[in-house]
């Protein structure tokens, strides 16, 4: 049984991050904002046109949350870290990122983990290096090359997301479920291992994914002449149009080779989109297939994809302070606007 302990107290400093001057808030920037945070602080980063062009490094246990990834939402703009994001020490156990699109990303090193850390309702482009044990990594776009990597790292949960490319994972105690790997080029990898067998152990557990022209195993290794992967767990996942099938052993089980009929996506495969549809249709073999009674795919499971990956909180999308200048005691007067929650 996995416990996943990622908390922050809601009573910390919430600050606001703006580099839009149509809307002001307390810092310009987010290094500004981490520099005057405290630990638990919270830090919202307001959604822009620009993205914002810096490189974020910190030692402190924060919450960066953005508005989501979703720009076919109404009043959408994105939130996105066009710099690198690196997150080290453990002093900055139970990081949390959320909503964000962001591109060279790093928490924890090779010396050192950042434990039980949440990333979730984000857009991943250029890759993610995660040594941190306790880690919740989903609702999440993983977009272009970049393969995000669990290395050697225990108790760690991959659900809910969609992969352009797939996701490397240590031997460590893994579970990849309710997601969807999908691509335009049968010769993907989707589970990729960190460092020769290590992914090959039965703790990695791969259930209710649907792989879709993006091979369920790793790369095959010479030496052994098998694939990477073979002794993992996997159980009630589609594949479709792989080069490969899931391995047949004695603790994988209820993987089919059929079309998981989504109710909108080209057949020829293509890179994930807003303007596909992704739920199942009525028809499809992964309705009601996961071992949860639930639907395969990033819409079924334990924590389906809401519709506009967005963090479970009210998205603010304009902040305005009528009164800058406050004495003492006194009131601020704020107007703010927000969709709830969803």
């Amino acid at each position: 049984m996995f416990l996943l302990a990622c908390t922050w107290n809601s009573l910390d400093t919430v600050r606001m991050v703006s580099n839009n001057p149509v809307y002001p808030a307390q810092y310009p920037t987010i290094p500004d904002a981490i520099s005057a945070a405290s630990p638990g602080d919270t830090i919202y980063i307001y959604p822009s046109g620009v993205a914002y062009n810096e490189n974020i490094s910190t030692s402190k246990q924060l919450v960066l949350i953005g508005p989501g990834i979703n720009p076919l939402r109404p009043n959408r703009l994105s939130a996105i870290i066009g710099g690198t994001l690196t997150v080290t020490g453990a002093s900055a156990n139970g990081f949390v990122i959320m909503g964000l699109q962001c591109y060279v990303t790093s928490i924890g090193n090779y010396l050192q983990n950042v434990d039980n850390v949440v990333v979730s309702d984000c857009k991943l482009v250029a890759g993610a290096n995660f040594y941190s044990n306790n880690i919740l990594f989903e609702n999440n776009w993983v977009a272009g090359y970049g393969y995000p990597a669990f290395y050697g790292v225990a108790q760690v949960i991959i659900q809910n997301n969609i992969f352009d490319y797939g996701v490397v994972i240590g031997d460590g105690a893994c579970i990849v479920r309710n997601n969807i790997f999908a691509s335009n080029d049968a010769s993907r990898k989707a589970i990729l291992p960190y460092y020769g067998d290590l992914a090959g152990s039965p703790s990695v557990q791969i259930h209710n994914n649907i792989f879709f022209k993006n091979d369920p195993l790793g790369s095959v290794r010479t030496v052994n002449g098998g694939y990477y992967c073979q002794s993992c767990e996997y159980k009630n996942n589609i594949y479709f149009l792989t080069n490969n099938p899931p391995p047949v052993n004695g603790n994988s089980s209820g993987n089919l080779n059929a079309d998981p009929q989504f109710v909108n996506y080209p057949i020829a495969g293509a890179p994930f989109s807003f303007d596909y549809n992704y739920h199942l249709q009525s028809s499809s073999p992964g309705i009601n297939y996961g071992l949860d009674g639930k639907d395969l795919g990033m819409w079924g499971g334990a924590s389906p994809v809401n519709a506009g990956f967005e963090p479970p909180i009210p998205r603010i999308y304009e902040l305005n302070v009528s009164n800058s200048n406050v004495p003492a005691g006194g009131i601020i007067q704020l107007t703010i606007k927000a969709t709830r929650a969803q």
